[in-house]
C-alpha cells in the first residue's frame, strides 16, 4: 500500500507526544550522521593533510633559519681557513722560485762568512700537493759562522730543513779553525693540479 505525504502527516499527528519526540530525535541523529559522514569526514581528511604539509613546511623553514643564523659563523671560519692556507702556501715556493731561493741562500752564506764549495739540486720527490726539493750543500767556514748561517736559514719564510750533516776534519788556517761540512737542505714546493680533459681521463 503506497503512502503519500498527507497520510504520513495524518498518522504522525495522531501519534503520542513521546513517539513524536523519538521520531524527531531519530531524524536529527540521522541527518547529523549523514552530515558528519558526507561533509565533516572529508573536511577532516583535508585538514589533516594540510596540517601535515604545514608541519613539513615549518620544519624546512626552521632548518633554513638555523643555517641562516649560522651563516656569519661559517663565513668567518672560511675566511680564517683561507687566510691560514694562503699563509701556509707562502712557505712552499713554486717551481720558478727555486733558483731565486738558491741565490738567496748563497747571499746569506756570504753574509755569514760561509764559502760554498758546491750546491747540487737533487731529484724532486713528489708527495700529494707538494714536492720535496733536496739540495746537497758542501760549505766551509768556522763553527760560529756555520751556526749563524743555519740560524738565518731557519728564519726564512720558506721552509728549509737541514739534515744529514757531515763534518770533516777541521783545518787550522792562521789561527782560524775552518770546518768542511756536507749537508742536505730540503725545501718544498707547491704542485699545482692541472685540469685533465675528460677524454684523456677516460683513457
Amino acid at each position: 500500500m503506497a503512502l503519500d505525504a498527507e497520510t504520513i502527516k495524518t498518522g504522525y499527528i495522531k501519534l503520542p507526544d513521546y513517539q513524536k519526540t523519538l521520531i524527531s530525535a531519530a531524524l536529527m541523529l540521522l541527518l547529523g550522521g549523514l552530515y558528519f559522514y558526507l561533509f565533516y569526514m572529508d573536511k577532516m581528511d583535508e585538514v589533516e593533510g594540510l596540517q601535515q604539509k604545514l608541519t613539513g613546511l615549518q620544519s624546512k623553514v626552521n632548518q633554513v633559519r638555523a643555517v641562516a643564523d649560522e651563516l656569519p659563523r661559517f663565513e668567518a671560519e672560511n675566511k680564517i681557513v683561507s687566510e691560514k692556507l694562503a699563509q701556509a702556501l707562502k712557505q712552499l715556493p713554486g717551481s720558478d722560485e727555486i733558483p731565486a731561493l738558491l741565490v738567496n741562500m748563497e747571499k746569506m752564506g756570504d753574509q755569514s762568512g760561509i764559502v760554498f764549495e758546491s750546491i747540487i739540486l737533487q731529484k724532486e720527490k713528489a708527495k700529494d700537493f707538494y714536492a720535496e726539493v733536496p739540495i746537497k750543500l758542501t760549505i766551509k767556514g768556522t763553527y760560529h759562522d756555520t751556526a749563524i748561517f743555519f740560524d738565518n736559514i731557519s728564519k726564512l719564510p720558506r721552509i728549509i730543513n737541514i739534515s744529514r750533516i757531515s763534518i770533516g776534519k777541521p783545518k787550522n788556517l792562521g789561527g782560524r779553525l775552518e770546518l768542511s761540512i756536507d749537508c742536505m737542505a730540503t725545501t718544498y714546493k707547491f704542485i699545482e693540479k692541472k685540469n685533465v680533459p675528460a677524454n684523456k681521463r677516460k683513457k
